[in-house]
């Protein structure tokens, strides 16, 4: 409909557009593929190059790992052992035993990282089995679901360490990232989340590019298209003429219990 009116549109989904030559339809989403890119980024800047994964058998945990797997070369990461689960499973133990069962007995793990797409409870009851089944010094990665507080509710000492991806994160010690929570909870009585910080990230990237009343909208789309580098609170964003995004998402780490970002 956006390309047939000719009218440039935002989608706000977690899924990789389509890619189409040109499009009038632009993701501003924190997607599988940006997430997995900034794990990967981040497994290389801090020199670990063998992953395990284990991950749900469902939509999102087959996408994650497959995109996870397909662009690890690109980083030097190697994809050692990749195990599958039920989404309806409750006891991880067997699922986790399965990473080391083709080692001998106490030997140490062949990876060096643990990869886990799932929720930050299925996640941190995993990572609980980790030291009792002798999976010791392996460091977590996850998705942005890990960013809530259940994942160290539930967790405790077994998720420090643990690095995962958030499209908006609260503490940031960014200013604009703070004026805008300060602002929103002024104006709405609760703070924003990342569906907010997006949305509000669109709104400002279209006000900008829309300032010149000469804008059509042809020229929007080629405008959003070759946007780069936009200062956004949901990251450093840039947009291509395919409709697809690139965005430099926080990366987060848990010490103490308590969540820090990541920086370069």
């Amino acid at each position: 409909m956006a390309r047939e009116k000719g009218i440039p549109a935002f989608l706000f989904t977690r899924a990789d557009a389509a890619p189409n030559q040109i499009s009038y339809c632009f993701s501003n989403f924190i997607s599988i593929d940006v997430q997995t890119e900034a794990l990967l980024r981040t497994a290389k800047d801090m020199r670990i190059s063998r992953f395990a994964i284990l991950h749900p058998t469902d939509h999102f945990g087959n996408s994650f790992t497959r995109s996870f797997t397909e662009r690890s070369g690109e980083y030097g990461v190697s994809v050692v052992r990749t195990i599958g689960y039920s989404s309806d499973l409750v006891d991880f133990k067997g699922a986790v035993q399965k990473l080391i069962e083709h080692l001998p007995e106490n030997a140490p793990p062949d990876f060096e990282a643990l990869l886990i797409p799932d929720t930050a409870i299925n996640s941190a009851m995993i990572a609980a089995y980790l030291p009792y089944l002798n999976i010791k010094g392996v460091r977590l990665f996850g998705p942005t679901l890990w960013d809530t507080p259940d994942f160290i509710r539930v967790g405790g000492r077994y998720v420090e360490n643990a690095v995962f991806v958030s499209g908006f994160f609260a503490n940031s010690r960014l200013e604009y990232v703070q004026e805008f929570i300060d602002q929103f909870y002024y104006t709405f009585g609760y703070n924003p989340s990342v569906w907010e910080a997006s949305a509000y990230d669109t709104a400002i990237i279209l006000q900008n590019l829309m300032s010149d009343a000469s804008v059509s909208r042809e020229s929007l789309q080629g405008l959003i298209g070759s946007l780069q580098d936009y200062p956004g609170l949901t990251g450093s964003t840039s947009f291509f003429p395919d409709g697809s995004v690139k965005k430099m998402i926080y990366i987060l780490t848990v010490r103490d219990s308590t969540v820090y970002e990541i920086t370069p």
